[in-house]
C-alpha cells in the first residue's frame, strides 16, 4: 500500500479510534508472548495474594482430538513449575470464606463460562474438625485401625463416609485392575479417614501414600502420609521416588474454592491432576472419582464443589489415557460417587524445567 493511501486512510480515523487500536494491539502482543513461551504468569491485584496461574495446566483452549467419552487434549506439563504452587500456597488472607468470587477471578474459575455459577455456600471445616469422633476423623493411623475397617469390608460394613455401595464399587474396580495395584506402591491424593489405604493394601497394594493437607501420624508400616508442601519439596530435591498408580476420591473438586480456608485458585483440581500426572511412573494409572451431573454439564456450586461434566473432564484428564468408565451399579441415586474413572499416563517424557 503506498504510503499517500495510508495518510488518507489514518486521516478519516478519529484520535480516539487510534488510541483503542493501539491499546487492543498492544494487549494481543502481550497475551500472545505469554501464551508461546507457556511460563508461569504471576498477577497482583491491588493488595491480594498473587494469584499463580499456570498457563500450560489451566489453559482453556487448547487443541482437541477424538475422545470416546470426552474430547482428547494435551498439554505441556512442567512438573517442576507445578511442584512450586505447593509450596506458595497458603491460606486465604481473610476469614471466612469467601461467598462469591472476586472479579479478577471470576471467568478464570467458571472456565470462561463454561462453568457456570450456583450458590451453595460453605463457612468451612475449621469448625466441624472440632467434632472430632462425631466427624469420622481419626488422625493416628493405627494397624489395628485398618485391620478393623479391612475386617469391616470383608463383612459388607461402610468403611468410609460414601456408603457400602461404594466401598462396594471401588473394591469391583481394583479387582477389575489387580494389575494395576498388586505388589505396586500408589498414593492417595485427599484422605482423612483412611479406608482407600485399607482397601489398597487389602487388595494386594505393596505401600501407600497419602498427600493430605491434615497432619496425619501413620503407625502401619505400609501406609506413609505427607502433606503436599512435603511431598513438593521432596519432588524439587529430586528426592521423592514416583509411584506405580494414584487414587483419589471425592477430593479434587474442592481444590481452590477456598472452602476450607484456601486461597482462591481457579484452576486448583487441574493443578492437583497435573500434579498426580507428575509423580506417576511412565504407564502408571491413576484412578479418580469426581461429582459428575447427570446430564454431563460442568458447573460450580460455589465455594462448596464443582460438578463435572465434559467441558471439566476433558482437562481433568489432560495429558492421560482414559483406559476406563466404571459405574456402579445404583442402589440410590448419588451422581457424586457414581463413576470412577481409570487412566494411564501414556508418555515417558516428564518436562522437569
Amino acid at each position: 500500500m503506498a504510503d499517500t493511501e495510508l495518510l488518507s486512510i489514518l486521516k478519516r480515523i478519529s484520535a480516539k479510534e487510534v488510541l483503542r487500536l493501539v491499546i487492543i494491539l498492544a494487549a494481543v502482543s502481550f497475551l500472545a508472548m505469554f501464551h508461546n513461551r507457556g511460563d508461569d504468569v504471576v498477577v497482583e491485584i491491588g493488595n491480594e495474594v498473587p494469584h499463580l496461574i499456570t498457563s500450560s495446566v489451566c489453559e482453556h483452549a487448547v487443541e482437541e482430538k477424538y475422545g470416546t467419552y470426552f474430547p482428547k487434549i494435551q498439554k505441556n506439563f512442567k512438573c517442576r513449575d507445578i511442584m512450586k504452587i505447593a509450596l506458595e500456597e497458603g491460606p486465604a488472607p481473610k476469614w471466612p470464606p469467601l461467598n462469591f468470587p472476586n472479579e479478577e477471578d471470576f471467568l478464570n474459575i467458571t472456565q470462561e463460562g463454561k462453568m457456570p455459577i450456583t450458590r451453595i455456600y460453605y463457612f468451612g471445616r475449621k469448625q466441624e474438625k472440632n467434632l472430632g469422633e462425631k466427624n469420622n476423623i481419626n488422625y493416628r493411623w493405627t494397624p489395628e485401625l485398618i485391620q478393623s475397617l479391612q475386617k469391616g469390608a470383608r463383612n459388607g460394613k461402610p468403611m468410609g463416609s460414601y456408603g457400602i455401595d461404594s466401598d462396594q464399587h471401588v473394591m469391583k474396580v481394583l479387582d477389575k485392575f489387580s494389575d494395576v495395584i498388586s505388589g505396586k506402591s500408589g498414593f492417595v491424593i485427599g484422605s482423612e479417614r483412611p479406608w482407600l489405604e485399607a482397601l489398597l493394601l487389602m487388595k494386594g497394594a505393596k505401600h501407600v501414600t497419602t498427600i493430605e493437607y491434615s497432619q496425619i501420624h501413620s503407625t502401619h508400616p505400609n501406609i506413609s502420609t505427607i502433606t503436599p508442601k512435603e511431598i513438593s519439596e521432596q519432588y524439587l530435591k529430586s528426592a521423592q521416588p514416583l509411584f506405580d498408580f494414584g487414587i483419589s476420591f471425592n477430593s479434587l473438586e474442592h481444590s481452590g474454592l477456598g472452602r476450607y480456608g484456601e486461597s482462591i485458585n481457579s484452576c486448583g483440581d487441574l493443578v492437583a491432576m497435573a500434579s498426580a500426572w507428575c509423580l506417576t511412573k511412565s504407564q502408571g494409572h491413576f484412578l479418580l472419582n469426581v461429582p459428575q451431573s447427570d446430564d454431563w454439564s460442568s458447573y460450580i456450586e460455589f465455594n462448596g464443589h464443582r460438578k463435572y461434566g465434559r467441558d471439566r473432564l476433558k482437562h481433568m484428564a489432560a495429558s492421560w489415557d482414559v483406559v476406563s468408565m466404571e459405574k456402579k451399579d445404583r442402589q440410590k441415586k448419588d451422581s457424586d460417587t457414581d463413576y470412577l474413572w481409570v487412566l494411564k499416563k501414556h508418555t515417558d517424557i516428564i518436562n522437569k524445567q
